[in-house]
């Protein structure tokens, strides 16, 4: 094993960064909790004059998912405005990116998806306006300040990956962390304890393993957005024959335990994306497609014959993806799992009726009945008809332009790949969690730059510019 992530090219030195930095600040703001604001304060500063810059972005793209229950509220704060109003750690880290790469800014190269998301950013500046017509209270002021800072670090990221090296030593750390979160996912699993419990950390919820009613399903998340940019990279990189920085062993490992890994989830919309770009992938390459699937499931029956209760869990999950079945019968509610359809959306549904053509903004009503469980519902609450139209609009012609810059390439199948990955984005988006949203929170801001540079870098490259 040691052999093939030897091959696969994974830079040690900064995964070892990487894991100091996410152990020593659990260990800190958890147990040393009164240091935490000096601790992160030196964290800023570090970074500030760290060279090692593409370790620090996944280091915060992790930290603001808060894998396995971790650094959540109020461990992230540095910054506390009242008793329960604070500003986090990223949204500080965002801000000193915006600065640290304010000189370089000018000298980068155009952004494709910058250009094209403009319509986006003026219509935010709109729904500012529809805010104050409705009004604010001091919660939907901070959700707003929150998607400013947010969206200021897009500019940063993309300074960032300026280039393959760069984008490769990011995408380097990203899989390495996949396989570190899917190894703290299984421990959950098979030891029946979550790894915070280590740090004296009391669950909130989510716990594992047997209630009065038997073995109960743990809904286990470990920072699933490493996962979908490893999943995507690892199936691009197996597409291109010519591909030699990544080994291809080590790529299959990666794209298994990325499927796997979110299987573990029973997140029912992200399992059918998955499942999804599956077929595309076997459209495209269906040798390595088989050889995939044979490889994922010699994994997932090994750990379920080893440990008992990752069986139990992996049959949990099963059970649950195929509620949806139920559906076709006429119980929307899939067994009593999908409230969003019978709750949330009519609650989020009825209030934009109070506001179809522009919504409520980030006003204090806008922010009340936001809910990123119904995206489609919360889209249309929070910018309007014309908010939805408008990111239609800017999707539809970024996957145009990678179509078209596609059709030009010898080898088309990576450019068609990255727009089936993009539209593949719509099942999640409409099931599970709002993927596109006027509200951006900072790891969806560095979803979405990761995408639009790993294309741009690739696509490019290959275009012989």
């Amino acid at each position: 094993m040691l052999a093939i992530l030897n091959k696969g090219n994974t830079n040690w030195k900064d995964n070892v960064y990487l894991i100091f930095l996410l152990f020593f600040t659990a260990y800190v703001v958890h147990l040393h909790s009164s240091f935490r604001v000096l601790y992160y304060t030196f964290l800023i500063i570090c970074y500030y004059f760290s060279k090692r810059d593409h370790v620090w972005l996944v280091f915060v793209f992790i930290l603001v998912q808060g894998p396995g229950l971790l650094f959540s509220k109020p461990h992230d704060s540095i910054i506390s405005l009242t008793s329960t109003v604070h500003i986090s750690f990223a949204h500080v880290f965002a801000l000193i990116s915006y600065v640290k790469y304010a000189p370089l800014r000018n000298r980068s190269s155009s952004h494709r998806f910058a250009y094209l998301s403009a319509p986006i950013l003026y219509y935010m500046f709109f729904m500012v306006l529809i805010s104050i017509l409705y009004g604010f209270d001091p919660g939907s002021l901070i959700s707003m300040l929150y998607v400013l800072i947010s969206i200021s670090f897009y500019p940063s990221l993309v300074t960032l990956i300026a280039d393959r090296k760069t984008l490769y030593n990011v995408v380097s750390l990203l899989f390495f962390a996949n396989m570190f979160l899917f190894v703290w996912q299984v421990h959950d699993i098979i030891v029946l304890k979550k790894v915070f419990t280590y740090l004296n950390v009391v669950a909130p919820h989510n716990e594992i393993g047997f209630s009065q009613e038997g073995f109960k399903i743990g809904r286990l998340y470990y920072a699933a957005g490493v996962g979908f940019i490893a999943f995507f990279s690892s199936l691009f990189f197996l597409l291109d024959k010519e591909h030699t920085k990544f080994s291809q062993k080590f790529l299959y490992i990666v794209a298994s335990i990325s499927f796997l890994s979110m299987f573990l989830t029973a997140t029912r919309g992200y399992i059918t994306m998955y499942l999804l770009l599956l077929i595309c992938f076997l459209f495209f390459n269906r040798a390595r497609a088989i050889r995939f699937v044979i490889i994922s499931a010699t994994v997932i029956y090994a750990l379920a014959i080893v440990f008992p209760y990752f069986s139990n869990q992996l049959f949990l999950t099963i059970e649950r993806t195929l509620t949806v079945v139920n559906i076709l019968d006429g119980d929307y509610t899939a067994d009593g799992t999908l409230v969003r359809i019978t709750d949330r959306g009519p609650r989020v549904w009825n209030k934009y009726l109070e506001s179809p053509i522009w919504g409520f903004g980030f006003s204090s009503e806008g922010f009340e009945f936001n809910d990123d469980h119904v995206g489609n519902h919360t889209l249309l609450l929070q910018g309007g008809v014309l908010g939805v139209l408008i990111w239609i609009f800017v999707y539809i012609k970024y996957i145009y332009h990678l179509a078209k810059r596609g059709s030009g390439l010898t080898h088309k199948k990576q450019a068609y790949f990255v727009v089936a990955y993009l539209l593949c984005l719509f099942v999640p988006h409409s099931t599970s969690s709002a993927v596109f949203s006027f509200y951006l929170s900072m790891h969806m801001v560095f979803f979405f730059a990761f995408i639009v540079k790993f294309s741009e870098i690739e696509l490019r490259m290959k275009h012989g510019k």
